[in-house]
């Protein structure tokens, strides 16, 4: 209008406003991966690695203004952010946290939360952590070898009538940060020479000895 009380047409209409007053949701899993953020990966839960945490999470929900972003940070209590503040990973729900200083026998606990489009954020969900495992096991017991696939009874079998079949049996290792895993089992004729790996032993609590290694083609003398 102007000064004589003459009205102009009306202007072009805004695009509107939307009013968000709810924080997003919908993130419900966090978890650390051993693999890139290229693939999908699994949680894990031990890591040798010292500088380097692969972290993910599901994508979050907001039907009103949107996701604006994501925040991640890196604590040693699930939502702490004593290692890394909270830090601005824009849309992607995938990220590669490196320059760590991770102390063995720590655990770590990734923890994410979303922005939506109204500046609105969600409460942080926690990752189930990570534990740092830069030990190695001590060297397990002398092998016993059993010339038949009977049960272990302690006694080391010098001679076997089979040439098919050994059975193992050792003291295990012991450990305190990540567990046992599993056994490499080499057999050779040489006292210097065990570059022929012919099993992998998996190990479970309370198992005292290896299953046999079958399918072997044993040389008489």
């Amino acid at each position: 209008v102007d000064n004589m009380g003459i009205y102009s047409t009306y202007s072009i209409v805004s695009d509107g406003i939307i009013v968000d007053t709810t924080p997003p949701t919908g993130i419900y899993l966090a978890w650390e991966s051993s693999i890139t953020v290229q693939s999908v990966g699994t949680d894990i839960d031990y890591s040798s690695i010292t500088t380097r945490i692969i972290f993910k999470w599901d994508t979050g929900v907001d039907t009103e203004s949107g996701i604006l972003r994501y925040l991640y940070s890196v604590g040693t209590v699930p939502g702490g952010t004593d290692v890394v503040t909270w830090i601005d990973n824009s849309t992607q729900i995938t990220v590669i946290i490196d320059s760590l200083s991770l102390q063995s026998g720590t655990t770590y606990y990734c923890s994410i939360k979303s922005e939506n489009n109204a500046g609105l954020v969600s409460n942080p969900v926690s990752s189930d952590g990570i534990s740092i495992d830069t030990v190695t096991p001590t060297v397990p017991g002398k092998p016993n070898e059993q010339g038949s696939f009977i049960t272990y009874n302690g006694v080391d079998g010098s001679y076997s009538s089979t040439n098919t079949t050994v059975q193992y049996n050792w003291t295990h290792s012991t450990y305190t940060i990540s567990g046992i895993a599993g056994y490499f089992v080499s057999i050779s004729s040489s006292l210097t020479n065990f570059d022929s790996s012919l099993a992998i032993c998996n190990y479970s609590a309370g198992v005292t000895s290896c299953t046999a290694v079958a399918g072997l083609s044993l040389q008489t003398v």
